[in-house]
């Protein structure tokens, strides 16, 4: 960006929402202020009416990837948890969801060996059905890691992260998922 700083931009799915439904939803995604949540620097839309997200940009690794390497010990994992358990309890106090917890979207600062929760970009406010964001009525996430409500379309609350927060630190300790999704 002009300020001379690293920032991960991602194009979200084309959505005809009027301006003030996305906008106070991206405002409060961006007013996140938490030291375990990806910032987000600002959100837009581009010419064709697409939404984009400029966040920081955070070299180092995902979870996926580095239990590919090594999995963390009982230890490390107690301290992941309660970390990201924290920022969702930040998001949550802020009215916002994140619906799509997951080991790729669980990122470790190379710097500061940090866990962070990456990726809003389907988050949506409780007691609200549709992303924050992409505005479709539809399940979202990543069926593996979603809590059986959010996976049959009903409403999820806050319970719904911690429940796939705790399926991506099962995957740590076993280096699977919690369930076979495609059955």
């Amino acid at each position: 960006d002009e300020l001379l700083r690293q920032v991960a931009i991602k194009v979200l799915i084309t959505r005809q929402l009027p301006e003030n439904e996305w906008l106070v939803e991206a405002r409060a995604l961006a007013a996140l202020d938490h030291p375990h949540i990806v910032p987000v620097y600002d959100i837009g839309r581009t010419d064709d009416g697409s939404v984009y997200v400029v966040s920081k940009f955070v070299a180092g690794t995902t979870l996926r990837e580095q239990i590919a390497d090594r999995r963390p010990t009982f230890r490390e994992s107690v301290g992941i948890i309660a970390a990201l358990a924290e920022a969702l309890h930040h998001a949550h106090d802020r009215n916002l969801l994140h619906r799509d917890v997951k080991p790729e979207n669980i990122l470790i600062d190379a710097t500061t060996e940090r866990f962070l929760i990456a990726d809003f970009g389907i988050a949506r406010s409780a007691g609200d059905d549709s992303p924050v964001i992409s505005g479709a009525n539809s399940v979202a996430g990543t069926p593996r890691y979603m809590a059986p409500e959010q996976a049959a379309g009903d409403t999820v609350d806050g319970r719904a992260d911690l429940y796939a927060l705790g399926g991506s630190l099962f995957y740590a300790a076993t280096s699977r998922a919690p369930f076979d999704a495609s059955t």
